[in-house]
């Protein structure tokens, strides 16, 4: 009997140690967990527009985030202003611009200062700057490639999508691209003339354009690239 009761006695020490250190390490699991900083969504939204810019961004919280520190982690911001000038490698024309909801509200730059926690959420969207109507809102892309003798020539340029728009209105309406005087062909990009090696060429959803390719009519989500390329 002196056996068995020692056994027992034993037994209850044991289990009343396993119990205790269980529960310690719950407690230092949980206090762990809640000192771990949140985060906050920031989901860009391409849309129908530029679809491929769709993301979802998690943010980690610190102290003093404010909504504009958050934009900052996926935009670009025109000097001296509030204004994104954009978003990865795309910039919208005079067509397009970005707007903010926080927690499905709209709200403008001046709203740019609020502080954020882990309840808040973020998307970052385009709209047509003029009211659309009887049309499904859409834009086509404009990408500038400079090849590896000028690389800084590149860039993503989105333009709202209308009824008859063609290659040379997107080409025409863009500042840094200068046709010739027949507006046939592109002559400069960004002042850049090419080398007698060199040549433009222009591309439709991976097709490259003939002569007269400029008069093309496009559709919604088109994508159109100017590439500097070798003359063959």
């Amino acid at each position: 009997m002196k056996v068995r009761y020692s056994f027992t006695i034993s037994a209850i020490i044991l289990l009343l140690f396993i119990f205790t250190g269980c529960s310690s390490v719950d407690k230092g699991t949980s206090l762990a967990e809640d000192q771990t900083p949140g985060t906050v969504e920031l989901r860009v939204e391409g849309g129908s527009y530029i679809p491929a810019l769709t993301q979802p961004v998690q943010i980690r919280i610190n102290e003093g985030l404010t909504v504009h520190d958050a934009i900052d982690r996926v935009a670009e911001f025109n000097e001296g202003s509030n204004a994104i000038a954009s978003v990865g490698s795309y910039v919208l024309d005079e067509s397009l611009e970005w707007r903010l909801k926080l927690n499905d509200e709209d709200i403008g730059s001046d709203a740019w200062g609020h502080s954020l926690d882990s309840k808040d959420s973020l998307i970052l969207y385009i709209q047509p700057i003029a009211k659309i109507e009887n049309l499904e809102p859409s834009a086509v892309t404009l990408t500038i490639y400079g090849g590896v003798s000028q690389p800084d020539l590149r860039g993503s340029i989105a333009s709202l999508y209308f009824p008859n728009l063609t290659v040379r209105d997107i080409l025409e309406k863009n500042e840094r691209i200068q046709l010739t005087d027949n507006k046939r062909y592109v002559h400069s990009i960004d002042g850049y003339v090419p080398l007698i090696t060199e040549r433009w060429k222009i591309e439709v959803n991976n097709k490259e354009l003939m002569d007269n390719g400029l008069d093309m009519v496009l559709s919604p989500r088109d994508e159109i690239r100017l590439e500097l390329a070798e003359r063959q």
